[in-house]
């Protein structure tokens, strides 16, 4: 069987259009002067590369690269990667090019690099092993072999469970990098109790019957055991915090499996299960919905 290897192109670029890259202050200029090293840059990008293919004993690697001029995320979640405001170093396009002068490319329209490694690592292939190699964490949404630089020292075979997990969790995280702010006061300690554990918010309501807030309902939530599928357990933390199911909809960290893919086999026709009337530490009016009944989710996998 072959190996092919499936290289993130816009990390090594970048990483090496950054570190060949020199700027300078000179008195009575207002600009810095920036100064770059093209030669050293490619022969590092040829190093990286060669030397996975000899590690892995690889028969070849394909580089993929981002369409750099259209992004069909941004068209369904314009906020994303709009965080980005810096300067790119300036030999990064060029060195984007020059990959193409060693190795095969692989650049599809609207389509990111990790989009590209995605769809080529599941294709069906019966005579290549692929595998991806990227320092990005979202390649673990990516059910196949992956390769992470900065954490393994070997490829890690990623099950079709472990990959949605992942974006399960990014989802109730978020991902600040890419300008996507998940569910607010989840962190990776309640994520993986509602993903790994089976949990899910549920709430009390008592009326206070002393003090200055006599009179008022008093709501609590606590992560319990349940029987919901997993999306509804997701939506129990956007309903904590005051969220609809539309705000779990709304956008996903850069990952090859969007929302909407995603959503079309795993989401549930249960409802959120807000509190009805108002929660008073909000100070937010709270839809009236009731709570979920656990029915089996049949498209959940």
């Amino acid at each position: 069987m072959r190996k092919v290897l499936l290289i993130d192109g816009d990390i090594i670029a970048y990483e090496l259009s950054a570190s060949t890259q020199r700027s300078y202050g000179l008195p009575e200029v207002d600009a810095p002067v920036v100064t770059t090293d093209a030669e050293s840059a490619v022969e590092g990008m040829r190093r990286k590369i060669d030397g996975w293919v000899k590690e892995f004993k690889a028969d070849k690697a394909i580089v993929c690269l981002s369409d750099d001029f259209s992004n069909f995320r941004k068209r369904v979640y314009p906020p994303y990667i709009g965080n980005r405001t810096g300067d790119r170093p300036v030999l990064l396009f060029d060195l984007k090019d020059a990959l193409g002068d060693h190795y095969e490319i692989a650049r599809w329209n609207h389509l990111e690099a990790d989009d590209v490694m995605g769809i080529m690592a599941t294709e069906p292939q019966d005579e290549e092993r692929r595998c991806i190699v990227s320092a990005d964490k979202d390649m673990a949404t990516i059910p196949g072999w992956v390769f992470n630089p900065l954490k393994d020292k070997k490829p890690r075979k990623i099950s079709r469970s472990e990959a949605d997990n992942w974006l399960l969790k990014q989802i109730l995280m978020g991902d600040q990098t890419d300008c996507y702010p998940g569910c607010p006061g989840v962190g990776p300690k309640a994520a993986d109790a509602i993903i790994d554990e089976g949990k899910a918010y549920h709430y009390t309501r008592r009326e206070i019957t002393k003090g200055n807030r006599k009179g008022e309902i008093e709501i609590k939530w606590k992560l319990v055991g349940s029987s919901y599928p997993r999306w509804v357990r997701i939506l129990t933390a956007f309903a904590k915090a005051g969220l609809t199911e539309q705000a779990a909809q709304k956008g996903t960290p850069s990952s090859s499996l969007s929302p909407a893919g995603y959503l079309s086999r795993s989401r549930s026709e249960h409802q959120l299960p807000i509190p009805p009337g108002r929660r008073p530490t909000d100070r937010r009016a709270r839809q009236d919905i009731p709570q979920p009944s656990p029915k089996p989710d049949r498209h959940c996998p």
